[in-house]
């Protein structure tokens, strides 16, 4: 997996790219995944990797011809923040790249989680609109609309960090919660930390069960301490 929140939201057995090629940043010190036992590998998002990425992807699959190695991917969503080039689109230089890689590609067209054609027309119209450079008011009147400056919304979309901890702390206000951890709330870790054995990577999100003082209980994790935890 290219990050930490794709890797939990993966029902099978994941990690992220760096864990499995043993790249370590920071403090956190990563050990190379042992794979001797591994029969079928997917990198997952993988136009979200840079150039050196899909050469130890590349040299991985030359020196493991046993292994089923696919990889899933689109050049219109994640990319990598590296720049590739000044001259060569991105588009160009990763398709080469991957069809180096890989011999063998499946171009999926019809989105699965719309269920009503209908919608599909609409996710294209849409699309169209957005790589045609479309003005952004053109696409949210006819197909999002507008919602009141008052309004509460459960799921919001910000650009930034501090956006999102403006939204959140508004959206708080309106609902009259004043408590800084609430029992059914999600926390995101935004710095690793590994504590009482257990790591929290950054990205990951958990559910707080029980606040006990000034521990927070969260599902499928031990008690941790307030001053850990960061929303």
């Amino acid at each position: 997996m290219p990050t930490n929140n794709l890797k939990q939201e993966c029902e099978a057995e994941a990690m992220t790219i760096n864990k499995f090629f043993g790249i370590s940043y920071g403090d956190e010190k990563l050990e190379k995944c042992e794979y001797s036992d591994i029969d079928v590998i997917v990198f997952d998002e993988i136009y979200f990797h840079n150039v050196g990425k899909w050469a130890l992807i590349w040299d991985f699959c030359k020196n493991n011809p046993d292994k089923i190695v696919l990889a899933t991917g689109d050049t219109k969503q994640l990319k990598d923040p590296e720049r590739v080039s000044n001259t060569i689109s991105f588009e160009k230089i990763a398709d080469h790249c991957i069809d180096l890689i890989f011999k063998n590609n499946i171009m999926l067209y019809e989105c699965k989680r719309l269920k009503t054609g209908e919608d599909r027309n609409k996710l294209k119209d849409i699309k169209r609109l957005i790589f045609n450079n479309e003005p952004i008011l053109n696409i949210i009147e006819p197909y999002f609309g507008w919602s009141e400056r008052n309004e509460i919304c459960e799921n919001n979309i910000a650009y930034t960090n501090k956006t999102c901890r403006e939204v959140s702390s508004r959206m708080r206000k309106m609902k009259g919660i004043d408590d800084e951890y609430v029992v059914g709330e999600e926390v995101i870790c935004r710095k690793y930390i590994k504590t009482k054995g257990k790591k929290f990577n950054v990205n990951f999100k958990f559910r707080i069960v029980n606040i006990i003082g000034n521990d927070v209980v969260l599902e499928n994790v031990d008690t941790i301490e307030k001053q850990r935890i960061e929303l």
